[in-house]
């Protein structure tokens, strides 16, 4: 079974008047919801929140065991530092910096649960070998949680999962420098058929609140969360689509709260053009979608853009007209 260890409120910088614990709580439920099947919550969050909400199994961070004692009730409790305090279940972070210092860490046998972090040159090595090396030495309890300086921590950690691991550490839109959580868990539901059912819809209201809370900025062609990554201009491409979207689409666009969005612009086609006209209800001949074409890449060469669909209709309409 893949476990997933979210981070993403440990990336956050807390004292922003924009971070509630209401806004807290809500982030937390919508990440388990999700797919996080474990949710990391330093203790300024939790001070913040007051309370974990119902569902949601949360492992604290803290900073060391006294801390961890003023906050009973938690299932894991994960820091740095390697003092216990009574029977409370910790999970020891060690960073490695390089993949050579993986003989070092024999030491930390004795550690029942074990977090490693960094670990980003992994993909220069033999790296099934090293993490295999990892799993032989810690087995079930460890949590692997690469960073991504190399910008591979999401490939490490699919790597991770197919190589017999299960427990990973992510983080909402890979913040902080790790794996990013919307694209390991479509990994996982994609390559490994596993994580059915996580609610992939909620990402864009997980975008939406880690907005509010944090100056966030998303690339229109990010992975999973970029705006226009179902947008399609060329005529090509939209005939393949509406033939057979599995050719140029990995995952329906409902999987993740979006929907496929035909543009029209210089390189559209007759194709493009007729899926646009039959959502207005209008079925073009040859002849006309030929002209209505020929309209559309004049004014986008002269435009120097897209179409947009306001002037689409208009084009149409000249086009078409009372069917229009």
């Amino acid at each position: 079974m893949i476990r997933l260890l979210d981070r993403t409120l440990s990336t956050l910088e807390y004292g922003r008047e924009t971070i509630t614990g209401n806004k807290l709580a809500e982030l937390v439920t919508l990440l388990s919801r999700a797919g996080a099947d474990w949710v990391e919550i330093p203790v300024e969050a939790y001070r913040l929140m007051g309370t974990v909400p119902d569902d949601v199994k949360a492992i604290l961070r803290v900073h060391h065991g006294e801390e961890a004692a003023e906050f009973p009730g938690f299932d894991y409790y994960i820091s740095r530092f390697g003092e216990e305090t009574g029977d409370l279940r910790f999970i020891h972070e060690i960073q490695v910096n390089d993949v050579k210092e993986i003989e070092l860490l024999k030491r930390f046998q004795h550690f029942k649960y074990i977090c490693v972090t960094g670990l980003d040159d992994l993909l220069l090595w033999p790296y099934a070998r090293e993490m295999k090396k990892l799993m032989a030495l810690f087995g079930k309890n460890m949590w692997f949680c690469p960073e991504n300086d190399y910008h591979c921590a999401t490939a490490l950690a699919l790597e991770w999962i197919a190589q017999g691991g299960r427990n990973v550490g992510v983080s909402f839109m890979g913040l902080g420098g790790y794996a990013a959580f919307e694209e390991v868990s479509l990994g996982i539901r994609i390559a490994f058929r596993q994580k059915s059912g996580a609610d992939l819809t909620l990402l864009p209201r997980i975008l939406a609140l880690l907005s509010e809370m944090a100056p966030v900025k998303v690339a229109s062609n990010k992975a999973v969360l970029g705006s226009r990554i179902f947008t399609v201009e060329s005529g090509v491409h939209a005939d393949g689509l509406v033939k057979n979207p599995s050719v140029y689409e990995p995952y329906p666009p409902q999987w993740v709260g979006k929907e496929r969005k035909i543009v029209l612009g210089k390189h559209s086609g007759r194709c493009s053009v007729r899926i646009k006209a039959k959502e207005q209800g209008v079925e073009l001949s040859d002849q006309k979608a030929a002209l209505l074409l020929e309209k559309i890449r004049n004014r986008s060469i002269e435009e120097k853009r897209g179409v947009s669909e306001a002037e689409f209709l208009l084009l149409l309409k000249e086009v078409a007209g009372h069917e229009a």
